[in-house]
């Protein structure tokens, strides 16, 4: 028998994962619903559970997932990227609308960045999807003057 300390939140996502690998989602599912009885303020946890629900194509429930965990969590904008991005299949400028949120507190978030530049163009915002698309590549080619000596 396999013991986990029951308040350590990757042990969970990891043992879910490996049952993934495995071809066993039903038994990925009962690790995660475990670590959200022993952790249920999970914001890691609830994102794995709507990634968990988008491979089995419940959208809905992946969504109300997905918001959990980028509510919990704000300070993580990869939470908030994947968010936009599973409620961009029926509400793209809801989407926007929470990369543009997320943007604020992570104004360099290269990912967030180009997510805008898609999404803008998509519904014709062209200048808008310019401006996000040029800021992005300019930050994906920023080097850091550092010395070492």
């Amino acid at each position: 028998m396999l013991r986990i300390q029951s308040k350590f939140v990757p042990t969970y996502v990891n043992y879910a994962h490996y049952f993934q690998s495995k071809g066993d989602e039903k038994n990925a599912l009962k690790i995660i619903e475990k670590g959200l009885q022993e952790v249920p303020e999970s914001a890691g946890l609830y994102h794995v559970l709507g990634l968990w629900h988008i491979r089995q194509k419940e959208q809905g429930k992946a969504l109300a997932a997905l918001k959990h965990a980028a509510e919990l969590d704000s300070d993580n904008a990869r939470y908030q990227y994947v968010y936009a991005v599973a409620l961009a299949e029926k509400d793209m400028s809801g989407a926007i609308a929470v990369l543009e949120a997320s943007l604020k507190k992570h104004t360099g978030d290269i990912q967030t960045l180009y997510g805008l530049a898609y999404y803008s163009k998509q519904i014709g915002q062209v200048k808008q999807a310019e401006h996000y698309q040029a800021t992005a590549d300019r930050l994906s080619r920023f080097v850091p003057n550092i010395e070492v000596e």
